[in-house]
């Protein structure tokens, strides 16, 4: 004979019971007992650790993402900051008052493109790199004549 027990549940705890038990062959103590011993179950430790190192690990891959659309965002912005400086001529006095109109209209329009883009959740730097996906033989060519890579039939020094 196995051993009674009494024990106090929610309201709404007791009406998932009865649902649950209102199917044939399903019993309130078979329902209890079951969640006792998954519960009191060594193994559940390990499945619930197994759960936390798989969502870790999600993150994990989501920050590294994160970490090189960051790094490629920076890259680009100093890139152009330093061409930018270095490439463009300064201005004459008398012309400067409309570069800085032609500089207003400009930087507005390029707000206006990217809240468009924003809302549409298009990301430029995304599309150009799914766009750009290197191939091996982007990189070198096997030299035909004696099937070591190449470089166009060039000598090497």
């Amino acid at each position: 004979m196995k051993p009674r027990l009494s024990v106090y549940i929610s309201p709404g705890t007791e009406r998932q019971l009865d649902i649950a038990t209102a199917r044939p062959g399903v019993s309130k103590s078979a329902i209890v007992e079951a969640a006792l011993e998954a519960f009191l179950s060594p193994d559940r430790d390990d499945y619930r650790d197994a759960a936390l190192i798989k969502r870790i690990e999600q993150l994990g891959r989501q920050i590294e993402k994160v970490r090189r659309d960051q790094e490629i965002v920076s890259e680009t912005v100093g890139l152009f900051i330093l061409y930018f400086l270095t490439l463009t001529p300064p201005l004459p006095e008398p012309e400067q008052g409309s570069a800085k109109a032609l500089g207003r209209d400009r930087f507005d329009y390029f707000l206006k493109e990217l809240a468009a883009r924003l809302s549409q959740g298009r990301s430029l730097i995304r599309d150009t790199l799914d766009d750009f996906e290197a191939q091996e033989s982007d990189f070198f060519q096997i030299d035909e004549a004696d099937g070591r890579p190449g470089d166009d039939g060039e000598s090497d020094l």
